[in-house]
């Protein structure tokens, strides 16, 4: 749950409501698979709930979606997804404007140049404004593990 100025729009509708909370509420959908809505609270005790019907950042299922860093940064949020690609797990990221509904991906990483016999593993790390560059940043690591299966001959230049 985020509360107050963490919504960010040139008009601030809202403004007259100083207490308003904005809520990210997973919801299941079946076993082990949650679906992330969108509420508006107001006042103290949270009486007054709104859902906001606002557009997908992803395409596809929302499913493992979540807040990186769980914090907005001049009202936009770092949103995270994690994916499989084949057997490798993936990421996707996207920053997110609420207020506005303005959706904009993140380009993924080089992780297509993943090294013969490896697996990738990404490790969120942190998200910020740049006001030198004028321009938000994403910052990750990508570790990668060795693949290895016994019955498969893997080069040794290819071994670590």
């Amino acid at each position: 749950m985020l509360r107050n100025h963490f919504l960010y729009n040139n008009n601030r509708h809202c403004s007259d409501y100083g207490g308003d909370t904005f809520l990210f509420l997973y919801e299941p959908l079946r076993p082990h698979y949650y679906r992330a809505s969108f509420y508006l609270l107001s006042n103290d005790k949270f009486e007054d709930r709104i859902k906001l019907d606002l557009p997908p950042p992803f395409d596809g299922e929302d499913i493992a979606m979540y807040i990186l860093s769980s914090v907005s940064v001049n009202g936009i949020f770092c949103l995270g997804k994690d994916t499989r690609r084949g057997i490798v797990n993936s990421f996707q990221a996207a920053l997110w404007n609420p207020a506005t509904a303005e959706v904009m991906g993140i380009p993924p990483s080089p992780d297509e140049s993943v090294p013969p016999y490896r697996d990738p593993f990404f490790i969120f790390h942190g998200f910020g404004y740049d006001n030198v560059r004028d321009d938000y940043k994403l910052i990750r690591y990508i570790t990668f593990f060795q693949v290895v299966d016994e019955e498969e001959d893997v080069p040794y230049e290819d071994r670590s």
